[in-house]
């Protein structure tokens, strides 16, 4: 998945990157929330879940560059308000209560 790609991208291509996983999230927080039938709402919570934690755990690697690393926590407070609404809030971990990624890095 692109995620997975974002540690290993040079810095002129990261922004550009990170537009496109900001338009995934934007269609998880909306698309994906009506398409779920009753049954499916814990699995989608979870995938949600899964993607935040996923690259709250990429961004905040030690495999991102200084440069990298400026620009991702940047992109990560501009898009703080849409990651909590498709992951919910996190702790410096990425797990549980708050999404504060600047104390990872």
């Amino acid at each position: 998945m692109l995620i997975s790609t974002l540690p290993s991208l040079p810095l002129e291509m990261l922004d550009r990157c990170l537009e496109s996983v900001r338009g995934v999230l934007v269609w998880y927080s909306k698309e994906m929330t009506v398409a779920v039938q009753e049954g499916e709402r814990e699995k989608d919570e979870e995938r949600k879940r899964e993607l935040v934690r996923t690259l709250f755990e990429l961004l905040s690697s030690e495999r991102m560059g200084d440069g990298e690393k400026e620009i991702s926590v940047k992109w990560w407070y501009d898009n703080l308000g849409l990651i909590r609404e498709v992951g919910g809030e996190m702790d410096k971990q990425g797990r549980g209560e708050q999404v504060a990624l600047q104390s990872r890095l």
